[in-house]
C-alpha cells in the first residue's frame, strides 16, 4: 500500500493505491486506488472522493456540509452525491434547530434517492427521522425508522431515549438513562440504567429491562453492579 498525504491552507489531499502479485507470479500489478480532496468552497466544507479498481472506474462521492439559506437560517443542510457504474445516489440531510424560552429542539431528517444510470427514476424516500430536544436537566431524542429492514431487532420502529444527570453535592451524583421502544401497534419494551456515584471510586449501577405484551408486563430483568 502506498499513501500520499499533503495539506495546504486551502486544500488537503489524501491518495493511496495498492498493488498485488497474482497467484504463482512475482510481478506486481495494479489493484485499486483512492483519491480524496477536502477544501472550503465559498464557505462550504467540500469533500471529493474517487475510487478506481483494476476493472476501471469504481465510484466517486461528493459531500457538501453545513449548507444554509438566508431565507431559512434555522435549517442547515448536508448534501451527498454518490455515483457508481450502475447507479447514482443522492442523500439530503437537513438539520432543523428551533429555540424558545422554554426549551431547544432539533429535528434531523434524511432523504435518500437512488437513480439507476438510465432514463427511469426511483422516488425519493425518507429513511429515518430524528427529533432531539432539551427539557430542564433532560436530553430527549426520538428516532423513527421508516425502512422495516432497519428496524431495531426487526420489531421496533420507534425509539425514545431520555438522559439526565443530577448532582446532590455531598450525597453524590446520579445518572439516569431511559429507553422506550415501540412496535407498529404499541409500546413493546423499555429499559433503564441508573448510575449512582456515591463517592470516588464507589459506584452503584442498576439496569432494568422490561418486555411488554399488549401493554402488560411479560418479562422483567434487573442487574445490580458495584464498582470500586
Amino acid at each position: 500500500i502506498f499513501e500520499i498525504e499533503r495539506e495546504w491552507d486551502v486544500i488537503e489531499i489524501d491518495m493511496s493505491f495498492r498493488m498485488r502479485a497474482p497467484s504463482g507470479s512475482c510481478a506486481l500489478v495494479f489493484y485499486d486506488a483512492d483519491v480524496e480532496l477536502e477544501f472550503d468552497w465559498c464557505g462550504i466544507e467540500t469533500d471529493l472522493e474517487m475510487a478506481i479498481d483494476d476493472d476501471g472506474f469504481d465510484e466517486w462521492v461528493v459531500e457538501l456540509s453545513d449548507l444554509d439559506l438566508a431565507q431559512i437560517p434555522w435549517v442547515i443542510f448536508d448534501l451527498e452525491f454518490t455515483r457508481t457504474a450502475d447507479k447514482t445516489t443522492v442523500k439530503l440531510s437537513p438539520d432543523v434547530v428551533l429555540k424558545s424560552p422554554w426549551c431547544e429542539a432539533s429535528l434531523d431528517l434524511e432523504f435518500e434517492g437512488e437513480f439507476p444510470n438510465a432514463p427511469n427514476i426511483l422516488l425519493v424516500t425518507i429513511t429515518e427521522a430524528v427529533l432531539a430536544w432539551e427539557l430542564g436537566d433532560w436530553e430527549i431524542e426520538a428516532t423513527a425508522i421508516m425502512v422495516p429492514a432497519e428496524w431495531i431487532d426487526d420489531i421496533y420502529w420507534l425509539e425514545l431515549q431520555a438522559e439526565a444527570d443530577f448532582d446532590f453535592d455531598n450525597c453524590g451524583e446520579i445518572s439516569l438513562e431511559l429507553t422506550f421502544l415501540w412496535t407498529e401497534t404499541n409500546l413493546g419494551r423499555s429499559r433503564f440504567v441508573l448510575i449512582y456515584e456515591i463517592r470516588d471510586p464507589f459506584t452503584i449501577i442498576i439496569e432494568g429491562d422490561l418486555d411488554l405484551d399488549v401493554g402488560q408486563l411479560d418479562c422483567l430483568s434487573l442487574e445490580l453492579g458495584i464498582e470500586w
